[in-house]
């Protein structure tokens, strides 16, 4: 059986490592000097826990997230209620702990939500990423807020700090590590035993939040 490989990330790592993302793709990180038909080879070696990795993702239990009147929604830590309101000024709108919605854009909810989120994680992370700079000593550049696929963070080699708006919807403990993690990678641009000591003085309980985000990921779709 021929395994599809999504993506090869290469890097001056020393070891290949098999993921398989929450839409089911291989991604491989590898060092820069193997070649391809050596990972290939590995691929073809390693099958049957792709296979068996796959099928638990697809297994999993589809999350639809309840956008209904009178749902509570948690963003970024604080509960809303979602309450759809006639003849409102916006579409979407904050008002102490409702999230408002004109009844005439309700069919666009998620978009309109899914806008007011990014502009809201800009603020989050400019203040928690500020903070935790702060107190680990590193300096960055610029704060993104992105939509991607299999990455909740990312740091540049020029200091810039990248994160996933769907963080939104993960507990504030859970979106700190990712801030503490990413911060790290200022000193360690890698996954070194070095990185991961930094990123525990400052989150001892990292591997518990690493494993929380493998878990249930699909919880924090929109």
């Amino acid at each position: 059986m021929q395994i599809e490989i999504f993506k090869i990330i290469r890097s001056n790592r020393k070891t290949i490592a098999l993921k398989i993302d929450n839409q089911s793709n291989l991604i491989i990180k590898a060092p820069s000097s193997v070649p391809l038909s050596y990972i290939q080879k590995i691929v073809q070696q390693k099958q049957n826990w792709i296979i068996a990795k796959k099928i638990e993702v697809q297994n999993r239990k589809k999350f639809t997230r309840n956008l209904s009147d009178g749902a509570s929604i948690t963003i970024f830590g604080k509960d809303y209620i979602i309450q759809y309101v006639d003849n409102l000024q916006f579409a979407l709108h904050l008002k102490n702990q409702l999230l408002q919605v004109a009844n005439d854009q309700s069919k666009y909810i998620k978009p309109l939500l899914k806008h007011l989120i990014i502009k809201m994680a800009k603020e989050f992370f400019s203040v928690h990423v500020a903070k935790w700079a702060s107190i680990m000593g590193v300096k960055y550049n610029r704060i993104s807020i992105k939509n991607t696929i299999s990455r909740w963070g990312s740091c540049s080699s020029l200091g810039n700090l990248n994160f996933n708006w769907k963080l939104a919807f993960a507990p504030v403990e859970i979106i700190e590590y990712i801030v503490i993690h990413e911060l790290s990678h200022l000193r360690y641009l890698n996954h070194s035993v070095d990185f991961w000591n930094e990123v525990r003085k400052y989150c001892p309980e990292y591997k518990k939040h690493k494993k929380w985000l493998r878990d249930n990921a699909q919880l924090l779709e929109l």
